[in-house]
């Protein structure tokens, strides 16, 4: 499939075409622009910051990994206290708010699970009041994360288990219908691997 468009000078194209872009003048090709054959993961950056004052913290977090290219979309689950002004400038932001903050995690997560992209197959689920890992570890945990294929990866740091926390699709899927009471930790419990860098 190919779709063909006359320049305004009238001898000039541009031709569309599957595999990339060709400039023609009077019909002799000029310049052919091949598109980039490049396949990046989609990831997904799931803020947890129900327990937040402000989204200060949040918006620092987005800044430091904003710059990898596989983190295609940021969640944000808020609350109603908080001023989404904050995050306006930083573009392709979801916000949603939990209404009872001090509910299990699995309530804040789940918010933010009905917002992700369908193209998502990995989700970062990061605390906003915990320590920020370095953006070149981040950058790591999601690599061995997605060459293993693995469903929850938990980062281990000096052999303790810390955040942040992976899951795949598949995984959140399934934690969308697990009973608020049982939480996420049993899930983690049962099905994670630990990733230490």
């Amino acid at each position: 499939m190919e779709e063909k468009i006359n320049l305004l000078t009238g001898s000039s194209t541009i031709t569309f075409k599957n595999d990339g872009i060709i400039l023609s003048s009077y019909g002799k090709k000029l310049s052919y622009f091949k598109y980039a054959d490049i396949q990046t993961p989609f990831f997904s950056l799931i803020i947890l910051a129900g327990r937040e004052k402000n989204l200060e913290r949040v918006k620092k977090i987005i800044t430091i990994y904003s710059a990898l290219p596989v983190i295609r979309e940021v969640i944000v689950v808020g609350n109603e206290s908080q001023s989404t002004d904050t995050i306006t400038e930083l573009s392709d932001v979801k916000f949603t708010i939990n209404e009872k903050p001090d509910d299990p995690i699995s309530v804040s997560l789940k918010k933010g699970i009905c917002l992700l992209n369908n193209h998502s197959e990995f989700s970062i689920i990061v605390f906003a009041n915990r320590k920020i890992l370095p953006k070149k570890k981040m950058n790591k945990f999601m690599q061995i994360v997605y060459s293993q294929n693995v469903n929850v990866a938990v980062l281990v740091e000096k052999e303790k288990r810390t955040h942040p926390i992976v899951f795949s699709t598949e995984a959140l899927q399934k934690i969308r219908k697990i009973r608020k009471e049982q939480g996420i930790r049993y899930f983690i419990k049962k099905f994670s691997k630990e990733v230490a860098l």
